[in-house]
């Protein structure tokens, strides 16, 4: 095994080593450039933000309008599985032209209560054939893509 192999090994809770798949690293890039770009658009976005949702709740700052997270528990499962669920509040439009600029699917039922789940990337050999941009709604138009 090569040293990049070596580097991609994530230890879950039981202290087994889990390498991290190419699909996982690639999912994880996108969902940072989105929080990035959220950030850029003044949103409080954190990655691996405190041990849990409650906790992560309490510490975002008072007065916050739009927040954006995934706490430690849900990196655990990030790590391994390359889905996460996002905790949020304030203008979801923005959240989903976000992750649909990244090309991520995501599940959610359109309610505030519930988080978003993050669960996949758009495979690369299908962005030219059949993942066309629409301009006018800021979405994918393709099946299970996150639609505003």
């Amino acid at each position: 095994m090569g040293r990049g192999y070596i580097r991609n090994l994530r230890v879950d809770k039981y202290g087994y080593h889990i390498p991290m798949s190419n699909k996982t690293k690639a999912v994880r890039k996108a969902v940072k450039r989105a929080f990035k770009s959220l950030e850029k658009d003044g949103w409080f976005a954190k990655r691996n933000f405190h041990c849990d949702q409650s906790f992560g709740w309490v510490n975002v700052p008072d007065g916050t309008e739009n927040a954006i997270f995934y706490h430690e528990q849900d990196e655990e499962g990030f790590q391994v599985y390359g889905t996460v669920c996002l905790a949020h509040k304030g203008d979801t439009s923005q959240i989903l032209k976000a992750l649909n600029k990244e090309k991520l699917y995501i599940s959610w039922d359109g309610s505030e209560f519930q988080r978003i789940e993050v669960v996949g990337i758009c495979p690369t050999q299908y962005e030219d054939e059949k993942v066309k941009y629409n301009p006018d709604s800021g979405a994918y138009d393709t099946v299970g893509r996150a639609y505003l």
